[in-house]
């Protein structure tokens, strides 16, 4: 699970190294490889306009999770909470994002195709199980 102000900061992170690499590197690569990088960047952008498009069917929320519980498992662990102390909510962290302490809250965005039931993330809304 990531939340909105840790992609944030990763898209800033990524928007930095790519407008160094144009400016820097893609400007000195010969020809026939600034075409290979061409075509890989337009499948790229193709892939996200599909995904943006079919984004537009997805409900997302901005909710504030009280955390109630926290379950161990092998490679991750689950924050049990609720939120506005009404809906319960079960959101699964991989292990190398720190813990929220019981009691604590934080904020995050769910996601939706039908406003029931909700998911800590696009991928997981998709497969139907935890990322």
């Amino acid at each position: 699970m990531l939340t909105a102000s840790k992609i944030k900061e990763r898209f800033e992170l990524y928007r930095k190294w790519f407008n160094t690499f144009i400016n820097k590197e893609f400007l000195n690569l010969p020809y026939d490889d600034q075409a290979n990088f061409l075509s890989l960047i337009k499948a790229f952008l193709g892939s996200c306009e599909r995904l943006h498009s079919e984004a537009k069917n997805i409900q997302e929320k901005a909710v504030k999770i009280n955390v109630d519980k926290i379950v161990h498992l092998k490679n991750s662990y689950q924050v049990i909470g609720n939120i506005d102390d009404k809906t319960s909510i079960t959101i699964d962290f991989p292990k190398e994002i720190s813990e929220p302490e019981i009691g604590a809250s934080f904020c995050c965005i769910i996601f939706s195709m039908d406003g029931i039931e909700w998911f800590s993330s696009k991928k997981e809304l998709i497969t139907g199980r935890p990322t």
